[in-house]
């Protein structure tokens, strides 16, 4: 059978060349995959792996949810946890939530703040590459226009980001 799949073996016996059968065990055995699961699990590419998948949809096994390279599949019906973040398995979000747990409060706000911070100076960043002539007052304004109206913005500061352009 040199056209087998590989971990698939026995599955061109039972008249599934594709490796359907094969897919849909590891669906039932994960609950939730990705295309890049599947892709791995029977050694094929996206063209090979997307049409079992939307089989599985069509036969009311999976659920699509997301989009584009976050696309995954998970049990139809389930009523099952889905993690925060689409690349994060339960067992690993489990072990942050827990370490989040034990964190003092000090340390999350800490830890948060140096988040928003990272965003900002990227943020800025991004600004400094598409205003190049602009001063570190605009830049600062420019930032602050992502985050509040442009009332807001002319009481505050007296810059209008209408006319400026944010």
């Amino acid at each position: 059978m040199a056209d087998l799949l590989p971990g698939t073996r026995g599955a061109s016996d039972s008249g599934d060349p594709t490796g359907y059968q094969v897919l849909k065990q590891f669906f039932d055995e994960r609950g939730v995959i990705s295309s890049a699961d599947a892709q791995a699990r029977l050694g094929r590419d996206a063209t090979v792996v997307r049409p079992l998948l939307q089989r599985l949809v069509q036969e009311r096994l999976a659920v699509p949810e997301g989009r584009g390279r976050g696309l995954r599949y998970r049990r139809y019906g389930s009523t099952a946890y889905r993690t925060q973040s689409m690349d994060t398995t339960p067992e690993v979000e489990r072990l942050l939530f827990d370490a989040y747990r034990r964190m003092a409060s000090w340390e999350k706000v800490r830890r948060v703040s140096e988040s928003t911070r990272a965003c900002q100076e990227l943020a800025l960043a991004g600004m400094r590459e598409r205003h190049p002539g602009a001063s570190e007052r605009e830049l600062e304004l420019r930032l602050a226009a992502l985050r509040l109206d442009c009332e807001t913005m002319i009481r505050v500061y007296g810059w209008d980001p209408a006319q400026t352009g944010h």
